[in-house]
């Protein structure tokens, strides 16, 4: 019964219940290995941890546990099998669980292997499904209210493998042995989770207070049963006591199956995001985590990033709109007008309503303004940080300045341009500060190298691109379809970006690192990762280094691998540019 109840159970544990998980594949057959595995340990833990109680163990209890063990053992083998892995930690304690059987004919070392065995458990659910977002005193209280529902699954499953596979004749001793441990962790865990939302506030969502419920429902049933032991004890009544001891059996086993199913099946409610600060959720639709991207996360209006080919979105349940792909960028965008303080926004994918929990904190102080074309470059920031794992508002955009590393591979692009023999060079600006300042750098360098600055046009000439991202792919498209003639497309640094590089139009860039550098490959593979679909920036991979690269700027060129059947707005993720290389073409340039 223990083991039915917590496989029926145990997606609670999955860990996509909490903020700011990482984007994991749909439940499949790996996942439901990983959910055999942690069922099958909590039930050989509880079985060893509660032996001193429970007493010596019948043959029923000695087959569940070399069950349980077995099955927990073969888990690993199986993941392997069909080409995944379970987590490590996890395939660890799985096959460490063989150990736990044999010992449950020696109370002392039982109870301790059991000990053990439990507290690695609950460290691990620990580390799966406490969040991230807290800090101080609320990621004590976090972490201390998903270690005691561990330890309660393990002791409740325990109980009603114990409770299940006794003897007729010793199971009201067994019962009355082990209702103290259970209405012990029970209290327990009601205090924690009683004390998390106190430190936190009640969340924004029904799931929150259906935990509480559920664990009050649980410590009254409890109570309830060991009240019903004791009046049967002082029950003068024989007809009563013998009805009364069948009854308080089942209902004790009832209780402790129903208590192990609430607690697997109901995780402790997600902490939410640190007020004012970006954030990335997971929504569950269409049997997959889909990502979602909120920044700034400040009162007014905010960017909404979804991880999805069509959703809709909004503060507001029946008033949604919308999201919609944006030039020069991957997935979906939408804007949304966010209250200050908690709130809830409303994410529709693939037919499923889902709420995530914000808060955008006080209307104070500035905040970046991301409803212009290069909201998705700052919010590209935003997420770099998240995948660094940076915390702290957003305070600007890569948009709102030149810097002066910037400005001196512009200048070195012009110079390059000039030593091949252009006399005119086609200049592509936008209206941002940023670009601004880059046309200004641009035109001063070509006059000191007598170069005509010109708008592009029909002329093949060399073509300079200091614009935004949607400016930026409007012009690679054109002149990769033949609607606008250059020679040569040189993008800014920070037109770095999977998407700009797709088209094929001859793009080059100044960059002051390789594209295959170990840290590029690496955030490239956590951005795949966590957000997939979502295309490379060097502003996301800035932020997620947490500095600005230093090394000697070199021309690289992108070479796009056009294949037959494939459009050219394709997007594939894993590289700068997947379908094709990006060759450095020059030594160091002077700056």
């Amino acid at each position: 019964m223990a083991l039915v109840t917590v496989l029926l159970t145990a997606p609670g544990w999955d860990g996509s219940h909490t903020h700011h998980a990482p984007a994991t594949p749909p439940v499949t057959v790996l996942a439901a290995l990983r959910h055999l595995a942690v069922a099958a340990i909590a039930v050989v833990a509880g079985s060893a941890l509660l032996r001193p109680l429970a007493g010596a163990p019948t043959p029923g209890c000695r087959n569940l546990t070399r069950m349980a063990a077995t099955v927990a053992a073969v888990s690993p083998v199986m993941a392997i099998g069909i080409g995944g892995a379970l987590p490590p930690p996890l395939a660890g304690m799985a096959v460490l669980t063989l150990a736990l059987p044999p010992l449950l004919s020696r109370a002392a070392a039982s109870a301790a292997a059991g000990a053990l065995s439990t507290a690695a458990l609950a460290t691990y659910l620990a580390t799966t499904l406490s969040t991230g977002s807290a800090s101080g005193v609320r990621s004590v209280v976090d972490a201390a209210a998903v270690l005691l529902q561990g330890v309660a699954a393990v002791v409740w499953t325990g109980s009603a493998g114990h409770l299940a596979t006794a003897r007729a004749e010793d199971r009201d001793r067994t019962t009355r042995r082990l209702l103290p441990a259970i209405l012990a962790s029970t209290a327990a865990l009601t205090a924690a989770t009683l004390a998390r939302l106190t430190n936190d506030g009640p969340p924004p969502s029904s799931a929150a207070w259906a935990a509480i419920l559920a664990a009050d429902a649980i410590l009254a049933g409890g109570g309830a049963t060991a009240a019903t032991v004791v009046w049967l004890r002082r029950s003068d009544r024989p007809m009563t006591r013998a009805r009364g001891r069948s009854a308080s059996r089942w209902v004790g086993l009832a209780v402790t199956g129903f208590a192990g199913a609430a607690l697997v099946a109901m995780p402790p409610p997600a902490v939410p995001p640190a007020p004012g600060v970006p954030f990335m959720d997971d929504i569950a639709a269409g049997g997959r985590l889909i990502p979602v991207l909120v920044a700034p996360a400040r009162p007014g209006w905010n960017l909404v990033h979804v991880g999805a080919d069509r959703a809709y979105v909004g503060s507001e349940r029946g008033r949604l709109t919308a999201a919609a792909a944006r030039p020069g960028t991957g997935n979906i965008w939408a804007q949304v007008w966010l209250p200050a303080g908690r709130s809830r926004l409303w994410v529709k994918v693939m037919g499923t309503m889902n709420a995530v929990q914000v808060d955008t904190g006080p209307r104070d102080g500035r905040t970046p303004d991301l409803r212009g074309s290069d909201g998705p470059e700052c919010a590209s920031v935003a997420l770099g940080r998240i995948l660094a794992g940076a915390t702290g508002p957003l305070r600007s955009c890569p948009a709102d300045r030149l810097t002066a590393a910037d400005a001196a591979a512009l200048r070195a692009t012009v110079r390059f341009v000039a030593a091949r023999g252009a006399r005119t060079l086609g200049l592509v600006a936008d209206s941002s500060p940023r670009s601004r300042q880059a046309a200004t750098i641009v035109r001063a360098a070509a006059r000191h190298e007598h170069i005509t600055v010109a708008a592009p046009g029909r002329a093949r000439i060399p073509l300079m691109v200091v614009a935004g991202w949607g400016t930026a792919y409007g012009v690679v498209r054109d002149v990769g379809t033949g609607s606008t003639t250059s020679q040569g497309t040189y993008l800014a640094p920070w037109l770095l970006n999977t998407s700009l590089l797709v088209p094929p139009a001859g793009q080059l860039l100044p960059l002051r690192f390789p594209t295959g550098d170990p840290a590029a490959v690496k955030y490239i593979a956590e951005l795949s990762r966590r957000f997939p679909g979502e295309p490379a920036s060097a502003a996301g991979y800035t932020a997620w280094l947490k500095t600005a690269r230093e090394g000697p700027i070199r021309l690289y060129a992108a070479s796009p691998l056009l294949v037959p059947g494939i459009p050219d707005h394709h997007h594939p993720t894993g590289a700068w540019l997947p379908q094709g290389s990006i060759t450095a073409i020059t030594s160091p340039l002077a700056e």
